[in-house]
């Protein structure tokens, strides 16, 4: 007889901001669910760099490779035609798998099944897709849907009273690139689920959008330097001299752009957390 003390459930939560995974045992119902370290942390951001000597490098270290050759950064979408797009999805998926096999989190003798989340709005055929490419890299794969995951959570974890389950709920998750909504009319009808590519990620490309504007406006047409500050290992300083047209800079090597818009990511962040801080 087959035993199965080792199968394990991991939801994967690849966002298109940050990726986490957690765990739980699948013939355990007391298991209280457990997160999956990336890089000795629970969350990481969704990045990916190759490095000429470390190779692929994801996360968070990855915004700290000074000098990789490429950095990549919110490439959860629905370009699926778009090889190099494949390309990235797989090479950030298997970084993952084989870190938590390194790290022993996870084992190959194990059943790992892997439920991983995407947007409600997605077509079945997107969605089938999708899986077909994370399954390179992931054994047992299952896409779900991510507001619908978000409605078996609260149902799970006593949010909600029975009463309240048995009436309308509608689950409204604002992500970094899509605003996902799933309807359920009663808790044994099959949720309506939809969404729209709108989300938090649009913040940090129109405060870029803004900062060159402003350079430029305070230029007033004169060559000078321009500096590019990233927080890097050692308080570095990524300097690009003498550029005209930034924009110019960022179609011919994306990495610079990644960059920037990370960083106007995180200063957005460190603006509402300080809100947070001292709101009265």
């Amino acid at each position: 007889m087959q035993e199965y003390h080792n199968i394990k459930i991991i939801g994967f939560d690849l966002g298109h901001g940050e990726t986490a995974l957690t765990w739980v045992n699948a013939n355990n119902q007391e298991t209280t669910p457990q997160s999956l370290l990336i890089n000795n942390r629970k969350s990481q951001i969704t990045a990916i760099a190759h490095h000429p000597k470390r190779g692929i490098v994801i996360g968070d270290i990855a915004f700290q490779m000074s000098d990789a050759s490429t950095f990549d950064i919110a490439f959860k979408n629905r370009k699926f035609d778009d090889k190099g797009y494949q390309k990235i999805i797989t090479e950030f998926v298997n970084a993952i798998y084989q870190h938590l096999i390194a790290t022993t989190q996870i084992n190959y003798e194990d059943i790992n099944y892997f439920f991983v989340g995407c947007p409600s709005g997605w077509w079945q055929e997107e969605i089938a897709i999708y899986q077909q490419i994370l399954a390179a890299s992931l054994p047992n794969t299952i896409v779900v849907k991510e507001s619908r995951a978000a409605l078996m959570h609260a149902k799970e974890s006593s949010i909600f009273t029975i009463q309240e389950l048995q009436k309308s709920v509608l689950v409204i998750d604002i992500g970094s690139s899509t605003t996902d909504y799933t309807l359920v009319k009663g808790m044994a009808d099959t949720p309506i689920d939809f969404g729209h590519d709108l989300g938090a990620s649009l913040i940090d490309k129109e405060i870029l959008k803004n900062t060159l504007e402003i350079h430029r406006q305070y230029r007033q047409g004169k060559e000078e330097i321009i500096q590019l500050a990233e927080y890097l290992n050692e308080n570095e300083i990524l300097q690009i001299e003498e550029i005209t047209q930034l924009e110019d800079i960022f179609k011919q090597t994306p990495l610079y752009k990644n960059r920037c818009e990370l960083r106007c990511r995180k200063a957005k962040e460190e603006y509402f957390n300080f809100y947070d801080l001292h709101e009265n």
